[in-house]
């Protein structure tokens, strides 16, 4: 399931969310690559709003998992967070 999501206040056509948590027996077989393509597919009817341009997510580099996963879902490496402790991908919505 995705944890949160974060609206940006000052813009509110991009959103945040935190990574998904999938157990680690069912890694590998696709399920979280599913939630998140479902949650894209529906996140218009969901936040109700049809402006919106990226979704971004901050993920651990050690986190292999989590890094395919979004990779598999369209999202795409853009840069290192200030701390260098995590990679920021983003998701344009089409």
């Amino acid at each position: 399931a995705i944890l949160d999501i974060f609206i940006d206040i000052e813009d509110n056509k991009n959103i945040s969310i935190n990574p998904i948590i999938v157990n680690p027996s069912l890694q590998g077989m696709g399920y979280g690559t599913c939630v998140i393509t479902n949650f894209i597919q529906n996140l218009h009817r969901i936040l109700n709003k049809d402006d919106l341009e990226t979704i971004s997510v901050m993920i651990e580099p050690d986190n292999i998992p989590s890094v395919k996963c979004f990779e598999k879902s369209g999202f795409v490496y853009v840069e290192n967070n200030k701390d260098g402790d995590f990679r920021i991908y983003k998701y344009k919505m089409k």
